[in-house]
Parts: structure tokens; C-alpha cells; sequence
């Protein structure tokens, strides 16, 4: 096992592990609920986590000298799935109650993005960048706050998601769904400038 698969390794169980020490819900929850308890917990808890990931000690990049495309194969890109396979894991543990289906995200999918990670080349930097004038989240000072910013937007937007697909929308009062449609617009612009991040700091570093 290669040092870069043992670290993406390491980061897999450190997001799974993330997630059980977060507030969150077992039960589906309105918007208002997440921004009350569980994104003020992300937001705080960011200095200390980005810590936490920086003890792992990334080892120096290799640049492969194959020529073939990278596409969609990027460190920022997959560490993106990485942080989405972490939280569809734990909501089939913890809300669907599917734990047959969450041990194959586990056993079997996590390690598949753990191998490509290992294994990505360098690719283009702003390959998800949104034509926009809101702001893109500002700037990134390491690979392990733009990742922890990955997984906590994910977080998030799964949270927020899953009353989403679960309500009435016709139902649902206008300035709720305004709420929804202003966090999702502002937390894809993050996720992608961190996937962005992700990439320059890596190869950079």
C-alpha cells in the first residue's frame, strides 16, 4: 500500500468518524433546525478539525509522468465523492436504517475512491466553476481546510436535501423555500472553490 493510499485511507475513516461526532438529527429535519445546531457545530469545530486532519502528515505528491487526461479523475473532484459516499453511508446507517446497503458504501465503494485518490494525476483547477457573481467562499490556506470545507458543505446540503425530497414543495411556506434555494446556491459555490482549493493545494504543496 502506497503512502498516498494509506493517507486517503486515513481520510475516509476521519470523515465516517466526523460524522458521528456531529449533531446530527436521526430524525429529518427542517432547514431552520440544521443552521440552528448542526452548521454552527461545523463552523466551530473547523479550527480544531483542520488540525486534526494536518496530524495525519500528507505525504509529498507524486506527479505521474502518464500523459492520459485526468477529466474528472482529480484529487479535488474525488475528494468531493469521497466526502458524498461518507454522508450517504451514514444516512442509510443512522436514518434509513439500511445497514446491509451502508456495509457496501463502506466495504466497498469508500475504498474504490480511496484507490483513485491514491492514483489521480493533476487536472484542471477550476473544472466546476460556476459562471457567477455571488461570492465563491474567499480563500483557502491548506489542502485540509478546502477538504474539510468539501465535507462540511456536503454535510449540509445532504442534511437540508433530505426534507427536500421528502415534503409537499407545494406545501411549503415561499420564504422557506427562498432559504433553501439561497443555501444551496451559496453552499455549491463553496463546495466547488474547495474542490478548486483542494487541487491547487495538493499538487502545490
Amino acid at each position: 500500500m502506497s503512502a498516498a493510499h494509506s493517507y486517503f485511507a486515513a481520510l475516509a475513516g476521519y470523515s465516517c468518524d466526523l460524522m458521528q461526532r456531529l449533531p446530527i438529527c436521526e430524525q429529518i429535519e427542517p432547514i431552520a433546525a440544521t443552521f440552528a445546531r448542526l452548521k454552527p457545530a461545523l463552523d466551530e469545530g473547523r479550527p480544531a478539525e483542520v488540525a486534526r486532519l494536518a496530524a495525519f502528515r500528507r505525504p509529498a505528491p507524486e506527479r505521474p509522468h502518464d500523459p492520459t487526461p485526468a477529466g474528472m479523475n482529480t484529487v479535488g473532484i474525488l475528494a468531493d465523492r469521497l466526502a458524498i459516499l461518507v454522508c450517504k453511508d451514514w444516512y442509510l446507517r443512522h436514518r434509513q436504517h439500511r445497514p446491509a446497503e451502508a456495509d457496501t458504501v463502506r466495504l466497498r465503494q469508500l475504498p474504490d475512491i480511496v484507490t483513485a485518490l491514491a492514483l489521480a494525476r493533476p487536472g484542471h483547477v477550476r473544472l466546476l466553476e460556476k459562471v457567477s457573481s455571488l461570492p465563491n467562499g474567499g480563500s483557502v490556506g491548506s489542502f485540509e481546510e478546502a477538504y474539510y470545507g468539501i465535507l462540511a458543505a456536503n454535510i449540509l446540503m445532504w442534511e437540508t436535501q433530505e426534507m427536500l425530497y421528502t415534503r409537499d414543495m407545494d406545501a411549503v411556506p415561499t420564504e422557506e423555500l427562498r432559504d433553501y434555494i439561497r443555501f444551496f446556491s451559496q453552499a455549491n459555490m463553496l463546495r466547488n472553490a474547495c474542490i478548486a482549493h483542494c487541487e491547487t493545494h495538493y499538487w502545490g504543496s
